[in-house]
């Protein structure tokens, strides 16, 4: 009878590690968000400007990337998607060579002023002591002045990480070379970036408990048959 009983519990474990939500965290590699509604802007055009925010990894294991979140709006409803792109760094600026290209979020064009998430479909891996460049742009064949704002703000303090990623600096390019975003004030456009979520332990726990109930479970049966 005590078997029986024992075999009912671990059943309803099992079930209910089935049924039961998965709780994740993702860590933040680097940013100034959640500050929303920043003080300036600068516009990423058909011209071939592109913004830029850099990183520099810690020691230690690759750092998987899971999302990049940037403050943006649409000049007009034809003003483009953006292309949130990783590059490799050359000599402090991004060297043109892309490491890994994230989704565009939808409905960009109507969406107005927000928050856009980018996610990243590759699981791109920051390897430890390295630059890495965040490089936005649009997607070309918009002409005009149909830009893309990237907000940001005024005499602003450094992005923090929760993981020892440091600031490599604002950068933007017009047909030319890339430069600081401002030499007259301190201006860092609105950025996220985010680690893949990961399982909270207690998730994980759950879930092996549940998997040894299924094991003695077919066990047992196999023993009673």
């Amino acid at each position: 009878m005590q078997s029986r009983h024992t075999l009912v519990f671990m059943t309803c474990v099992a079930l209910a590690t089935l049924f039961a939500p998965l709780n994740a965290h993702a860590d933040l590699i680097l940013g100034n968000q959640p500050a929303m509604i920043g003080a300036g802007n600068v516009q990423i055009g058909p011209s071939g400007r592109q913004g830029a925010v850099g990183l520099t990894t810690p020691a230690g294991g690759p750092i998987v990337l899971g999302n990049v979140v940037l403050e943006l709006a649409p000049r007009t409803t034809s003003a483009g998607d953006p292309v949130v792109t990783i590059q490799s760094d050359s000599s402090g600026n991004p060297s043109g060579t892309v490491l890994a290209t994230l989704d565009i979020p939808t409905g960009f064009q109507t969406g107005g002023r927000a928050l856009y998430t980018f996610n990243d479909p590759s699981a791109f891996e920051f390897q430890p002591l390295t630059t890495y460049w965040v490089v936005l742009q649009k997607v070309a064949g918009t002409a005009g002045n149909d830009n893309i704002f990237w907000f940001g703000h005024l005499n602003a303090p450094l992005p923090t990480s929760d993981l020892g990623v440091t600031f490599a600096g604002s950068l933007i390019k017009e047909n030319g070379p890339w430069e600081p975003v401002s030499t007259s004030f301190v201006f860092h456009p609105n950025f996220t970036i985010n680690t893949e979520p990961i399982p909270e332990p207690s998730s994980l726990a759950l879930l092996g408990l549940g998997s040894l109930a299924l094991v003695h479970r077919r066990k047992r049966m196999r023993h009673d048959g």
